[in-house]
């Protein structure tokens, strides 16, 4: 079984994020979209993690 995260974060701090989520044994499945967010305005991340 496994849970699905939806993070709105600032654009300045995507990449950085994404590459310490990538780093993770837990995390299965990641889907970054850029400018996706409106209100706030950022990048939104789908993270997939295993229990």
């Amino acid at each position: 079984m496994h849970h699905a995260l939806e993070l709105t974060v600032p654009p300045t701090v995507t990449d950085a994020l994404q590459a310490q989520l990538v780093a993770l044994d837990t995390v299965i499945g990641l889907s970054v979209l850029c400018g996706a967010s409106q209100k706030p305005v950022g990048d939104v991340l789908t993270v997939h993690v295993l229990n």
